[in-house]
């Protein structure tokens, strides 16, 4: 088994819509980033394969089409790719942390990144808070809004990124957050099936059991925001549309944050 790995893709074509964002973001990479972390890119098209290495970075071509779910109608497919490549690098990797292309590591790594994380539990992903229901499995006042943000995602070990693709198998109009969502109300005891469910109460529930939710923090800008690693590491845009009228005190709850290691 090899060592960790970050893991970044590549996928689509004519007629995909997130695909000029995507280049754009490969193109802006190499500015933001400067070398500071090794990546491995997994890629579904021969045109992206070629786009990539003209940026200057390696791909591994998993497909010669560009979409490989062409069954499924484009927001679906979407998402399953993202979660298809993660599967793969599992494979072969003991543990994965997906970036997207606008999350950008703004110092050098800690020499015990990878040590750190592998004291946590085997998945890790930030609490998102958005202005609408996310979760529509949730009571209101439950975590309906909070799903677990999938911009910097971490695995360990390859049981849970396939449980997560057989939820997306049932649920193809959930998008990856709201899988990752799902998955872990499962661990907490929701069945899947009965609505309302009253389970997840936020962050206090996240961290009780045991999860570490604040490996990001809100940084409030007076254009939006940016969402910034609780130790400097990564930063990344996000939209201001998305977020809640509560969003400064959050933010300014979880700049003092730090989270606890689990080590059971």
């Amino acid at each position: 088994m090899e060592p960790p790995v970050f893991v970044r893709g590549l996928w689509g074509g004519v007629g995909t819509p997130q695909l000029p964002k995507a280049y754009n973001e490969v193109c802006q990479l190499a500015a933001n980033e400067q070398g500071r972390i090794v990546f491995k890119t997994f890629v579904f098209g021969r045109a992206n394969l070629h786009f990539l290495a003209d940026q200057g970075i390696e791909g591994v071509l998993l497909d010669e089409r560009e979409r490989a779910r062409d069954d499924w109608p484009l927001s679906g497919c979407r998402w399953w790719h993202k979660l298809h490549i993660v599967k793969t690098a599992l494979e072969t990797h003991s543990a994965v942390m997906w970036l997207d292309w606008d999350v950008w590591a703004q110092r050098d790594l800690p020499g015990d990144f990878w040590e750190r994380m592998a004291t946590r539990k085997p998945f890790q992903a930030v609490l998102l808070e958005l202005k609408h229901r996310a979760c529509h499995w949730r009571c209101r006042g439950y975590g309906a809004h909070m799903p677990c943000y999938g911009a910097a995602t971490y695995w360990r070990g390859p049981d849970i990124i396939r449980e997560q693709l057989t939820i997306y198998d049932a649920n193809r109009t959930l998008v990856d957050q709201e899988v990752f969502a799902w998955w872990l109300d499962l661990q907490t005891g929701w069945d899947g099936r009965t609505p309302q469910w009253r389970g997840f109460v936020g962050e206090d529930r996240y961290v009780a059991d045991g999860w570490d939710p604040k490996c990001v923090k809100m940084i409030m800008r007076q254009a939006g925001a940016s969402m910034v690693a609780h130790d400097g590491t990564f930063i990344a845009p996000v939209r201001g549309d998305l977020l809640s009228k509560h969003r400064r005190r959050f933010a300014d709850m979880i700049a003092s944050y730090r989270p606890p290691i689990n080590r059971n």
